[in-house]
């Protein structure tokens, strides 16, 4: 049922930011061992199980920065 609700709590997020012009983004594929300290979770009852976020772009799917370093890299091996 956690992942089930998830879902509802990730739709709406997406909905809503969406609504506000924003784009979204979201992972399941997460380092939990580098999330749950800066969220504080020390419980075993309490996890990270899914990732969303959201942000204004211009709708690239690589952002600006990684493409000037990807360029330099480029440069280098040609």
């Amino acid at each position: 049922m956690a992942l089930i609700e998830i879902g509802h709590v990730v739709q709406t997020f997406q909905l809503a930011a969406t609504a506000s012009g924003m784009n979204t983004w979201l992972t399941g594929a997460s380092n939990e061992c580098s999330i749950e300290p800066l969220l504080k979770l020390e419980n075993a009852n309490e996890q990270v199980l899914f990732f969303v976020g959201c942000g204004y772009s211009d709708g690239s799917a690589i952002p600006d920065c990684l493409k000037s370093i990807l360029k330099k890299l480029m440069r280098a091996y040609i």
